[in-house]
């Protein structure tokens, strides 16, 4: 369904972003706001961007590690830079919710 059929307006809306996803909560913001002025249903609408840290796993000592922006992704126990992102990297959307 695209958003203009929708007869209901949508209030609000949640979303998680993952630090390591490419993407930064304030420009989302930014262009969600010029984007809901095109459609009816969105134009009182609050969007909730949540930025959610990244995790990394070590493949020489097993160990997991939280880590938000980090460039270079090394283990924070045993320093090895053969590390695997487990999470981070995705943008989901959690809630939505609409007027009746």
């Amino acid at each position: 369904m695209l958003l203009d059929e929708s007869k209901n307006p949508i209030s609000s809306a949640s979303i998680e972003v993952g630090c390591l996803s490419g993407f930064k909560p304030e420009p989302i913001g930014f262009y969600f706001d010029i984007i809901k002025k095109d459609y009816n249903n969105l134009k009182d609408c609050v969007l909730n961007v949540i930025e959610i840290d990244g995790r990394i796993k070590c493949e020489e000592c097993g160990s997991e590690s939280r880590i938000s922006n980090q460039p270079i992704l090394f283990c924070q126990k045993c320093e090895s830079g053969k590390t695997k992102i487990i999470n981070g990297k995705d943008i989901n959307l959690c809630s939505i919710e609409v007027n009746k």
